[in-house]
């Protein structure tokens, strides 16, 4: 690994930032998460062991019940289904880490393309949903949440 291996905490958007510079590609590829139950360390690699096809995308919680829960999505040209809009309570903050999408915010004329590296902060209640997901290969997300 090179670079600053520390581990960011997150209590604010400036926290984020840190995550963000953190995982840009080629800087850091695991993440370690702090097991609350027994103290031990798990180290996690965002790439491997990723399907090259799912039937449907797959959500894991990578961090719950905390301030910040954190959940790594996997898509391969998955979408959200027709007429349907996600509108959360929380904000939500989505890095790329594998692959590309685009998001369409409702009101905007045209979807946000995103591709590895790229992040976007969604404040609660802005309507949105994944237009497309590249099917050639796996997009894997960061998604965190918080108030």
């Amino acid at each position: 690994m090179q670079g600053n291996t520390s581990i960011p905490t997150i209590r604010s958007r400036r926290g984020l930032r840190l995550l963000a510079a953190a995982l840009a590609p080629g800087i850091i590829r695991t993440f370690q998460v702090r097991n609350s139950n027994d103290g031990s360390m798990k180290v996690l690699n965002w790439l491997q062991g990723i399907p090259k096809s799912l039937p449907e995308e797959k959500i894991e919680q990578v961090l719950a019940g905390r301030e910040f829960p954190m959940e790594k999505i996997t898509s391969t040209g998955h979408k959200t289904r027709d007429g349907f809009w996600y509108d959360q309570n929380e904000n939500e903050w989505l890095i790329i880490i594998q692959g590309e999408a685009t998001i369409q915010i409702e009101g905007e004329p045209s979807p946000r393309r995103l591709g590895v590296g790229d992040s976007i902060e969604l404040p609660a209640h802005i309507k949105h949903r994944v237009e497309w997901t590249t099917p050639k290969e796996p997009t894997v997300w960061l998604a965190v949440f918080y108030s």
